[in-house]
């Protein structure tokens, strides 16, 4: 009398599951935070109608304050960074300023839209098309050139906006020159990686073309 066959072991479905699982979380978080970017852009550009805006600038060279009196092993080397708001301020001389925070905006609320795409081709197990690796490459760019070129665009945006509020820079406690700060680099680190990803999965996508045909769409 012979054994009946052993039904046939089905490969574990762990791994496509877990993939699945984070592809489509990655896809609703990058959705939420580019609607929350474009939210945050709309009301600058609220408020920058109505003559108000929020700047951030270094605090100018002083003093550092007294903490060593709160305790002996506290120690401080100053302020670094002066939180100015202004209103009444026309709409021309905000108008560079509203520029670069929109166009910042816009830029990462589009970066996070093209990542939560790719996020959907990787849950759909479609993530080396042409189109990923350049759009990886244009945001890269972006992201890098907006963030060299923030600092000098908001340093004139200071000046203007001073210049019609009559503010003598000389005695203020901060200064109207935007200086490559955290932000930027982190912007800039950021467009850093997404250029060497685009770079890796351009070189994966040419292996792929050259063994077993050309990559899916």
């Amino acid at each position: 009398m012979t054994a009946a066959p052993a039904p046939p072991v089905r490969p574990a479905r762990t791994g496509g599951r877990l993939r699945r699982t984070l592809s489509a979380s990655a896809v609703v978080a990058f959705v939420v935070t580019g609607i929350l970017t474009l939210f945050g852009g709309a009301t600058s550009a609220v408020r920058a109608a109505a003559g108000e805006a929020d700047l951030w600038l270094p605090a100018a060279p002083a003093d550092a304050p007294p903490v060593a009196r709160l305790s002996p092993r506290l120690s401080s080397d100053g302020y670094s960074l002066v939180h100015v708001g202004v209103s009444g301020v026309s709409p021309e001389s905000l108008a560079v300023h509203t520029a670069v925070l929109l166009t910042g905006y816009v830029l990462i609320a589009g970066v996070a839209f093209f990542l939560a795409y790719l996020s959907w081709r990787f849950w759909a197990a479609r993530p080396l098309a042409r189109g990923v690796v350049v759009g990886l490459g244009i945001c890269s760019g972006a992201l890098m050139t907006f963030s060299a070129a923030a600092p000098l665009l908001l340093t004139l945006a200071h000046r203007q906006i001073f210049a019609e509020l009559a503010v003598d820079l000389a005695a203020a406690p901060f200064s109207a020159v935007d200086t490559f700060g955290l932000d930027d680099a982190v912007l800039f680190f950021a467009g850093l990686s997404l250029g060497l990803l685009a770079l890796a999965l351009a070189a994966v996508r040419s292996l792929v073309e050259g063994g077993d045909g050309p990559a899916r769409p």
